[in-house]
């Protein structure tokens, strides 16, 4: 009899998360603004341009909607690592610097710069 009613209890609580999820409804062409910037809903072009997060310590690059490139930077700013997108003309690339922006390797940044690896994971 317990295990009925907690089975009972738990559907029940399922079906309320299920219910009050918030479904948000936009006009065609509205204009949202978020952190500063703003976004077309349902607008049929595809992005080009940046997106860089809240630290400005990744960016993504787009052309067309598709991702071209991911920058990431280190704390002083300087390119800390360069991924360009394979497209139908060009093979993958990765490019790693040090806090100079001089070129290194993988063996040396994964050396001097193990917290960007564990910071920023599958980006590199």
């Amino acid at each position: 009899m317990m295990r009925k009613i907690v089975y009972l209890m738990t559907c029940a609580g399922v079906m309320l998360c299920v219910s009050c999820k918030k479904q948000a409804t936009f006009e065609k062409d509205e204009v949202l603004e978020k952190n500063g910037h703003e976004l077309i809903v349902n607008d049929d072009s595809t992005f080009t341009g940046e997106i860089w997060d809240e630290a400005h310590r990744q960016c993504v690059e787009m052309k067309d909607g598709r991702k071209m490139k991911i920058i990431l930077t280190h704390e002083n700013g300087q390119v800390a690592a360069e991924r360009t997108y394979a497209t139908k003309d060009k093979a993958e690339e990765i490019k790693l610097f040090d806090e100079s922006g001089n070129e290194i390797t993988k063996q040396e940044f994964a050396k001097r710069y193990r917290n960007l690896i564990v910071q920023f994971g599958e980006a590199l």
